[in-house]
């Protein structure tokens, strides 16, 4: 018994050590352009999961032997600040009085085409998407994945305009098939826009980004919308990762291929940052930038996007900010992002699981 406790204590030694030095790379992850070195960005990814695992090594290690602690206490202490980009407490939840009266509502939602392929439930999760939108009110609203067509049951941006009554549109297609359907990326507004651009992405993708310039009673505005560089894992790759999770044998060949697809997702994402970024610097007006980053706030996407831009949910969310409906309910990687000139009130993640998505919301109002 006391051998098998030795090399127990002796696995679990390794097994800290390895831990610890993953999250101390996903702490780096935001500083690291994956262009470089892209494996830090799959630490970075999973910062959640590795700071609750180690937490807990600390708990082990105090009860068991406390001098082995002391490397997860350090490595917790270093990454504590990081956990605010995932919990946040509301400070700005309500409006304070020296702020504007009025404020404008933003919401982003990845629609998932309208949940197009749930053939036998698609046109109650679009009914639900539409209710949605129609109590949030926004008076922006950026949509990504979106889908329509022109005419017919599935012209949505018709539906848009009726149901949650914008007055205005900006709907950029990236892909058209049999000249009737079509898949894009749209800004809806009840303000009127003076201006609408695409950013043009250096490297080939479907996903897209678009900008629009839109006349608010306090401002005007460039709204960027973007949908940022996906893993685009094929059906295939899902079912070889439940497979997985069932205990099936491990497979190199599936390894390899989703392996290559995640760094490829991780390098394409830091050019097209890199091209955000200039397009943003060059804006006339205030910058808001919405949309599906498919990265966490522990990213160099994130580290990027910030630099000169405020977070909704960071300033007024409340509670845990996943965004991504996932088994494990920690991922973030849908975005609010603002000009510093504004504070957010009122951010809201809408638990209803219409889309793979939840969509959030906020209040963006001028401090006087």
């Amino acid at each position: 018994m006391a051998r098998f406790l030795n090399y127990f204590k002796r696995l679990m030694i390794v097994v800290t050590v390895l831990l610890n030095t993953a999250l101390a790379a996903a702490v780096l992850a935001q500083y690291i352009n994956p262009i470089t070195i892209w494996i830090f960005s799959v630490a970075g990814w999973i910062f959640p999961i590795l700071f609750l695992i180690n937490f807990f090594l600390l708990g082990f290690w105090i009860i068991v032997r406390i001098k082995y602690s002391l490397l997860p206490l350090t490595i917790l202490f270093i990454s504590m600040p990081l956990v605010r980009d995932f919990v946040s407490f509301g400070f700005n939840k309500h409006k304070p009085e020296h702020a504007e009266p009025e404020g404008i509502r933003i919401m982003s939602y990845n629609v998932r085409n309208f949940d197009l392929y749930n053939w036998t439930n698609n046109e109650r999760s679009r009914k639900g998407m539409i209710s949605i939108i129609k109590d949030e009110n926004p008076d922006i609203a950026c949509f990504q994945e979106y889908y329509t067509q022109d005419t017919g049951f599935y012209n949505n941006t018709a539906l848009l305009r009726t149901k949650a009554g914008f007055k205005y549109a900006h709907v950029e297609i990236n892909y058209v098939l049999q000249k009737k359907q079509k898949w894009g990326i749209a800004t809806f507004t009840n303000y009127p826009i003076i201006n609408k651009g695409v950013v043009k992405f250096s490297t080939r993708t479907k996903n897209i980004a678009i900008y629009t310039d839109i006349v608010t009673p306090s401002d005007t505005f460039r709204v960027f919308n973007v949908h940022l560089q996906s893993y685009r894992l094929a059906q295939k790759d899902y079912n070889y990762i439940d497979s997985l999770q069932q205990g099936k044998p491990i497979d190199g060949e599936s390894n390899k291929r989703i392996a290559n697809k995640i760094k490829n997702a991780f390098i394409v994402r830091a050019e097209q940052v890199l091209t955000l970024t200039d397009y943003i610097s060059k804006s006339p007006y205030k910058v808001i930038l919405c949309g599906d980053f498919n990265d966490t706030p522990i990213s160099y996407t994130y580290d990027q996007l910030t630099k000169n831009l405020s977070d909704a949910f960071i300033e007024s969310g409340w509670g845990i900010g996943h965004t991504y409906i996932s088994p494990i309910p920690l991922f973030r990687i849908d975005f609010i992002l603002f000009d510093p000139a504004y504070s957010a009130y009122d951010y809201r993640c809408i638990r209803k699981n219409y889309s793979d998505h939840y969509p959030i919301s906020t209040v963006l109002r001028k401090e006087k």
